[in-house]
């Protein structure tokens, strides 16, 4: 039932089953802010944040990025059937701002041990190595995460 109400929410619509390809490139200038395509852009070189969810629970993926000027992509996939629609965004400058702070906050803050959450993600800052984890994190990890996951829920439907 939650699954259908999110595919409701996110206006996906019934397609034929595809694999979703991978290794793909991309920019945000080659996707309209609504296209839905079957698989994911990965984050330009850069990139000052990118962070990818999933659900275990409703088979959804969400992988965001911000480049440096503001430009953002999020890409929703929800099982393999409805396609991954991209959704570009601009920061306004406060919330770059905002954002440039919790990521040099977060810069080298590591998750404890991993234990179950609601979802797995992998964040990835500039100059780190990707870091993939659930369940909770330290407060200044979880601060970036949280702003990352109002992003999602802002530009996702």
């Amino acid at each position: 039932m939650f699954a259908a109400l999110l595919l409701a929410g996110c206006g996906a619509k019934k397609a034929e089953p595809r694999p979703v390809a991978t290794g793909t490139t991309g920019t945000i200038a080659a996707q309209p802010s609504s296209e839905r395509a079957h698989t994911f852009i990965p984050p330009p070189a850069n990139a000052i944040v990118s962070m990818r969810r999933f659900s275990p629970v409703s088979l959804m993926w969400q992988s965001i990025y911000v480049q440096p000027d503001g430009h953002g992509l999020l890409t929703s996939l929800i099982g393999e059937t409805g396609g991954a629609p991209h959704r570009a965004f601009q920061l306004p400058a406060s919330q770059l701002a905002t954002l440039r702070r919790l990521i040099a906050a977060a810069r080298s803050v590591k998750p404890g041990p991993s234990r179950s959450g609601d979802y797995l993600y992998t964040l990835h800052i500039p100059g780190e190595a990707p870091t993939s984890f659930e369940g909770p994190m330290p407060k200044r990890l979880g601060a970036l995460v949280n702003f990352l996951d109002g992003l999602t829920l802002t530009y996702c439907c």
